[in-house]
């Protein structure tokens, strides 16, 4: 089942990956059909696939186990009776953005000269 999971998540994002660099070399770079950047659109469909597909799918898993150490290490009221926490409680749906925007998202943009 994991395989066939993973299978759809890399297809998809692969798909999107694609279509949204051919809509931008096509609607944004104003590429004919003759002119599309094929090099280009292969890169974003692979890259797509393999970070869309696979990566983030195992960083979004993390965030419920992060959120729950995060009440706990905070002292959150809400700690104590973590493990009856819905999935997608509102206290776990903010940590979980804050995680993705501060953390997540931030490190790959990081120059590794600075």
């Amino acid at each position: 089942m994991a395989l066939r999971k993973y299978g759809v998540d890399i297809t998809v994002a692969g798909l999107c990956g694609f279509g949204a660099d051919l809509i931008c070399q096509i609607g944004i770079d104003g590429a004919s059909l003759d002119e599309i950047d094929a090099r280009r659109l292969g890169a974003m469909t692979v890259f797509n696939a393999g970070y869309i597909g696979v990566c983030c799918g195992n960083v979004y898993a993390t965030y419920p186990y992060w959120t729950r150490k995060a009440a706990k290490f905070l002292d959150v009221a809400a700690a104590k009776s973590v493990k009856n926490w819905p999935a997608g409680s509102k206290f776990e749906t903010f940590i979980s953005l804050l995680v993705d925007n501060i953390v997540h998202v931030p490190l790959p943009l990081l120059d590794a000269k600075s």
